[in-house]
C-alpha cells in the first residue's frame, strides 16, 4: 500500500481551534478488501478524546462527499474506531464503513494509504485543545521527501558507521552488488582508494547500497517518505525505495548502468562542464551556437544558475569559451570521459531499456520525481519509461524540486553520502527544511529535530 500523507494547507489557528486534515481518496482502496468507488474524506482528528465535538453538520454538504472522523487511537484507546459525523452520516452503512479503517500511525501521521488522486483539505474545529496539541496537529501534516544522491557524492568510508552499528542490510546489499558488478564494492567503499571508488562501475552500485541502507535505518526510526527523488543514478535508488522494483533487480540494473556508462567513454568519448551564473535559457542559446563545433546540450539543470553541459569534446570546449565571455561567474571542466545525459548515451539507453523491460515492476507506494520529465510519477509504466529516458536526457532537478514543493513538501531528507542535493534544494527553495543524513547518528539528529 502507499505511504502517503496530506498536503499541508497553511491556516491561522486560533486559541479555541485545532487543525484537521482531510485526505480525499477516490476511489478508496483497502489492502485486504478490493472495494472501489467509495469516495470519502478521512479526517485526522489527533489528540481529541472520543466524544468531543464533531465537524459541523454541513461539512459533508460543503464537500459533497461522505465524511468519516477517525478518533485518535492514543487518546481514545480505541484503535480503528470511526465516528460518524455530518448531515449525511446516516448514509454510512456498516458495509460502507468497513471500506476504510483507521490506519496505523507513526509519530501522529497517517500511513499506508493508496494515492489515486490524493488531495488535501483543512478544517477548523472548535475545541478546548491547548497550544501543545495544536502544535502536534500542525507538525503531523508536514510532508517529507527523501532525496538520493548521484555519482559524485561518493567518499571513502561511506557506510562504515552503518556497518558497525546496524549493518545487516547494508552488508547484504554490498554482497549482492559485488556479485552483480564483479567489483570488490565493500572493500573499496571502506578503504578506497578514491580513484577506484570514483570509477562508474564501482561508484554507482556503492552509492545505491549505502543510500538504500540509510533509508532502511530511517524507516526503523519511523521516519517515512511521502515522496522520493533522486539525481541521475539516485532516481534508481528512489524507484527502489518507493517499492516499485525489488532490491535484487535494482542492484542488477544499477550495476549494469554503471558498467555500460563506464564503457561508453571508450566507444563514444565526450566531455562535460559545469557553468555557474547563467540561467538555463541563456545557456541553451549558447549551446546552439557551440554546436557548430560539436554536439553540446544541457545535461543537469541543478539549480537556477548551476547547470552542467554535456556533449562532444569540441562542442563542450567551445561552449566553455562562450559561457566565460557571456558572463558566467565560473566554468569548470568535469573530470569525466563520457557525455552523460546527452544524445551520445543513446547506446547505453537502448541496452538499459531492454534490461528494464525484463524486470518486474509495480506501482510505487509513494510518488517518484522524474529527472527526464520534471514531474511526479505514480504508476509503474511511466516510471519504467522515465528511468530509461533519463540516460540520454537532461536531469531537470529544478523542476523536480519545484514539483515536490507544489505538492506541499516542506522537509527534504538527503538519504546517503554527501550534502550536494541539500545545497541545491536550498538554492531552488530557500524556505525548505533540508537535512542530510548518511549514518544512524545523523538520522537520530533528524528524528530529534523533527519529533512529533
Amino acid at each position: 500500500m502507499s505511504d502517503v500523507r496530506p498536503r499541508r494547507e497553511r491556516a491561522e489557528v486560533e486559541d479555541d481551534e485545532c487543525l484537521l486534515v482531510a485526505l480525499v481518496h477516490q476511489p478508496v482502496l483497502d489492502v485486504d478488501r478490493d472495494h472501489q468507488g467509495v469516495p470519502c474524506v478521512q479526517l485526522l482528528w489527533l489528540a481529541v478524546e472520543a466524544g468531543r465535538e464533531c465537524p459541523p453538520d454541513d461539512v459533508d454538504e460543503l464537500l459533497g462527499i461522505r465524511v468519516i472522523v477517525l478518533r485518535d487511537p492514543v487518546a481514545s484507546g480505541n484503535r480503528g474506531d470511526a465516528h460518524e459525523a455530518g448531515g449525511r452520516a446516516d448514509r454510512l452503512r456498516a458495509e460502507q464503513r468497513s471500506h476504510v479503517s483507521a490506519p496505523p500511525r507513526v509519530g501522529g501521521r497517517l500511513l499506508d494509504f493508496p494515492d489515486p488522486g490524493l488531495r488535501a483539505l483543512s478544517f477548523h474545529l472548535s475545541s478546548s485543545l491547548g497550544r501543545r496539541d495544536r502544535d502536534i496537529l500542525a507538525r503531523a501534516v508536514s510532508t517529507v521527501a527523501f532525496l538520493y544522491p548521484g555519482q559524485g557524492s561518493q567518499k571513502v568510508g561511506m557506510g562504515a558507521e552503518l556497518l558497525e552499528t546496524e549493518g545487516d542490510l547494508l552488508q547484504g546489499y554490498l554482497a549482492q552488488a559485488e556479485a552483480a558488478s564483479g567489483q570488490p564494492i565493500r572493500r573499496i567503499c571502506l578503504e578506497g582508494p578514491m580513484e577506484a571508488l570514483t570509477r562508474t562501475e564501482v561508484a554507482q552500485p556503492a552509492l545505491f547500497c549505502v543510500s538504500l541502507a540509510v533509508t532502511d535505518a530511517a524507516r526503523s526510526r519511523d521516519i517515512q517518505p511521502d515522496f522520493v527523488a533522486g539525481h541521475s543514478l539516485g532516481e534508481y535508488t528512489a524507484a527502489c525505495a518507493s517499492g516499485a522494483v525489488s532490491v535484487e533487480d535494482a542492484i542488477e540494473l544499477v550495476s549494469l548502468r554503471g558498467r555500460l556508462m563506464g564503457q561508453i567513454g571508450d566507444e563514444s568519448p565526450g566531455a562535460m562542464a559545469a557553468v555557474i551564473g547563467l540561467g538555463a535559457d541563456d545557456l541553451r542559446a549558447l549551446c546552439e551556437q557551440a554546436s557548430e563545433a560539436g554536439t553540446v546540450a544541457l545535461a543537469n539543470i541543478n539549480s537556477p544558475t548551476q547547470i552542467v553541459v554535456s556533449g562532444e569534446e569540441d562542442g563542450v570546449a567551445r561552449l566553455m569559451e562562450l559561457a566565460e565571455k557571456g558572463g558566467a561567474t565560473r566554468v569548470v571542466r568535469l573530470q569525466v570521459a563520457a557525455a552523460f545525459h546527452s544524445e551520445l548515451m543513446k547506446p547505453v539507453q537502448e541496452q538499459m531499456a531492454e534490461a528494464v523491460r525484463e524486470v518486474a515492476w509495480t506501482d510505487p507506494r509513494v510518488p517518484v520525481a522524474s529527472n527526464a520529465r520534471g514531474g511526479l510519477l505514480r504508476d509503474a509504466e511511466s516510471l519504467q519509461a522515465a528511468l530509461v529516458e533519463q540516460i540520454a536526457s537532461p536531469v531537470r532537478w529544478v523542476e523536480c524540486v519545484q514539483a515536490l514543493v507544489a505538492e506541499g513538501v516542506e522537509t527534504f531528507l538527503e538519504s546517503g553520502p554527501g550534502r550536494v542535493l541539500g545545497g541545491l534544494v536550498r538554492q531552488i527553495h530557500p524556505e525548505a527544511d533540508v537535512f542530510s543524513a548518511d549514518s544512524p547518528s545523523r538520522l537520530d539528529e533528524f528524528a530529534a529535530q523533527h519529533a512529533k
